[in-house]
């Protein structure tokens, strides 16, 4: 992977965030059953948290102005064009796509903290393994609903 500035690298990170908040709210939308709307409104909510921690986490690193978007290094992970297409697919698609894009991020966010020190990579490690909770969590949930 190309080098990538700490800035770029968090705005990436924070468009990651927002993308899998934005799936996961359109699947509670979508859902009629209230155990699957309350599975991914607490998959959203954490979504959240993880926007607003970055941001403050910026903050304390002095990264400086983030850039105004992400770039394409985040295209495959959870901003992917499946992600917006949720209205079109079963749950069972979604969970995969979900699962997917979650996976991708923990590698998207490895691969960073292997190119950060410090604070920096405390940060990508921590996104790193809260991405891989995620995938797990929707692993759980797919076997419960779909065995």
């Amino acid at each position: 992977m190309e080098t990538v500035t700490l800035g770029q690298a968090i705005r990436n990170a924070i468009a990651v965030e927002k993308g899998a908040k934005k799936f996961y709210d359109r699947l509670v939308r979508n859902s009629k059953d209230p155990e699957v709307q309350a599975f991914f409104e607490n998959m959203a909510a954490q979504e959240q948290e993880h926007v607003d921690w970055i941001s403050d986490v910026a903050e304390k690193l002095d990264a400086g102005d983030l850039p105004q978007s992400p770039d394409s290094k985040v295209h495959g992970v959870e901003r992917a064009p499946g992600w917006c297409d949720v209205d079109d697919i079963n749950l069972a698609e979604a969970v995969s796509l979900a699962l997917e894009a979650e996976n991708s991020a923990a590698l998207y966010y490895d691969a960073m903290s292997d190119m950060t020190q410090g604070a920096a990579r405390d940060l990508f490690l921590k996104l790193t393994k809260i991405e891989e909770q995620h995938a797990e969590a929707l692993i759980a949930f797919r076997d419960k609903h779909f065995p």
